[in-house]
């Protein structure tokens, strides 16, 4: 039984009650008074009637009204899920991407409050959050909504198409190839590359390519396809032994080429403390020719040993 049609018999059973109220005290109590009393409940009764109708007409329109934006809702979500063209078994999980993830966090923060009023909480999540959380009738399908909210709070697999908003890992590998290729290219006396490690070792279809800066080493791993002979500089047999540097190190290190005199040897001193308070133990980051300096000298601006200008 709908609401209206509970609210219109509650009101016909009310007048009739009241009715049968003033008909017992009519018959008890006879002259004008009591039919004037009759009449003014009758009266009385007439208006709850109205008021009770009026309510009725009211309460009709706002469930119309309600309807009316339910069925809305439930058009676009069905033409959304369309679009989505895709299917999910009871259970099933579904890989959602971030962008899809951030979309939908965007239409649940903007449920305005006439629908937070008008909608249950499953309604609201069945038309906002996508993805097949309708069934065969139209209606909003608790355990397809469930799911898919576990599959928005399962975090996406991280692979080569995983992105941040702008660029996938690929996409970011391939211009970090595409840089250091260049930067290899402008050293190339100083670069190499191997499809080995010093120990003979090497990840499965990749290579290793490598610059000797003033710092130390700077290598990354590329798989060989289609990078390398993108890369050109000599080839070794066995890359050289790893120096121990991170990351953050290499790109340290790049950074400071910059400084770096492409037309002649560069080198960087380092140093190795002070046998004395006199003098300090230095070697050449090139050729790893060492020597001592007195403290009250000017630093030596080339290497002794090999010639390489020492840059600061």
């Amino acid at each position: 039984m709908g609401l209206s049609q509970g609210l219109l018999d509650i009101r016909y059973v009310a007048i009739a009650a009241m009715r049968r109220n003033v008909n017992a005290y009519g018959r008890t109590n006879n002259g004008a008074r009591v039919r004037s009393r009759v009449h003014g409940v009758d009266t009385r009764i007439l208006t709850a009637g109205n008021l009770i109708a009026n309510m009725t007409t009211n309460m009709n329109a706002h469930i119309a009204e309600n309807h009316s934006l339910l069925r809305g809702l439930s058009m676009s979500h069905t033409r959304a899920n369309a679009a989505l063209k895709t299917c999910q078994k009871d259970g099933e999980a579904v890989m959602i991407s971030d962008k899809e993830r951030r979309e939908v966090a965007r239409k649940l923060r903007e449920v305005t409050e006439e629908e937070l009023c008008s909608m249950f909480l499953g309604e609201i999540l069945g038309c906002f959050i996508g993805g097949h959380c309708l069934n065969e009738e139209g209606g909003f399908n608790k355990r397809l909504v469930l799911n898919r909210l576990a599959d928005l709070i399962v975090p996406q697999p991280i692979d080569g198409d995983t992105s941040d908003g702008y660029h996938t890992f690929n996409e970011l590998y391939h211009h970090r190839a595409v840089l250091f290729s260049v930067i290899v290219a402008k050293f190339a006396d100083r670069a190499w590359k191997s499809k080995l490690h010093a120990d003979g070792t090497m990840y499965e279809g990749m290579f290793i390519v490598g610059i000797e800066t003033p710092d130390g080493q700077a290598t990354y791993h590329y798989d060989v396809e289609p990078y390398w002979n993108l890369f050109q500089c000599k080839e070794v047999d066995c890359a050289p032994e790893w120096d121990g540097h991170t990351p953050d190190q290499a790109i340290e290190r790049i950074g400071k080429l910059i400084d770096y005199k492409i037309d002649h040897p560069t080198c960087k001193t380092i140093e190795h403390g002070r046998p004395d308070e006199y003098h300090v133990c230095k070697s050449c980051s090139r050729c790893s020719y060492g020597w001592f300096e007195d403290i009250y000298d000017k630093p030596y601006s080339y290497c002794p040993n090999c010639g390489a200008e020492v840059i600061k």
